[in-house]
């Protein structure tokens, strides 16, 4: 069997537990998602991201809201560290100011759980790279447009952490956009099937 299949690196529905949806949905976390929406806040999902000890994945560099699909754009995610961050174990690093440039052009990333990067090109070579090292219980909190990635953990210490998202109840799901990153991800999940499978027959 092979071991990399069993390694969990991200749950993107953990608010399907009823625990980890009361706190997405609890009225402290909302009113602290509204602050900064400067908007009532509506509660999206919840989400883990794992990197375990020497095998976590690395995440490319991206807009949240490529994924989210969103009209205007107007949503955070509240990042809770569970264990230490630090630059060994997949440090989250941010471009500052980048969520006032909107929505940069994405391309096929091909990385597992992550499959759209920022196209490089549409970066401006002035922005500032910013790398958080966190506590446990320490909380990060980013625009959906705020350009971020986070290195591979080749350390022996796990980083785990649990996100909260939220958008204000002004925003709206953009229909085409949304079917043009499902069609997207699709493919990229199909090939990665085929290609499993041709490498399981031919070892």
């Amino acid at each position: 069997m092979d071991s990399k299949k069993e390694i969990i690196n991200s749950v993107h529905k953990l608010h399907i537990n009823p625990y980890f949806n009361n706190i997405l949905v609890s009225e402290k976390m909302k009113n602290i998602a509204s602050f900064f929406l400067e908007e009532n806040s509506v509660a999206r999902v919840s989400e883990m991201f794992a990197k375990p000890a020497d095998k976590g994945l690395a995440s490319p560099i991206h807009q949240d809201n490529f994924y989210w699909c969103l009209v205007l754009a107007n949503a955070l995610t509240i990042c809770l560290a569970v264990d230490p961050c630090s630059r060994e174990n997949g440090v989250v690093s941010y471009m500052r100011g980048s969520r006032k440039l909107g929505l940069l052009p994405h391309v096929n990333s091909y990385a597992p759980g992550s499959s759209q990067t920022v196209e490089r090109k549409s970066i401006p070579t002035n922005l500032e790279p910013v790398s958080e090292i966190l506590n446990s219980g320490d909380v990060l909190i980013h625009h959906s447009l705020t350009i971020h990635w986070s290195a591979a953990n080749t350390s022996g210490k796990s980083r785990l952490a649990m996100t909260l998202q939220y958008q204000g109840e002004s925003v709206r799901i953009d229909p085409e956009m949304l079917k043009h990153y499902e069609s997207n991800l699709l493919m990229q999940v199909n090939m990665r099937e085929i290609n499993t499978a041709s490498n399981e027959k031919n070892s």
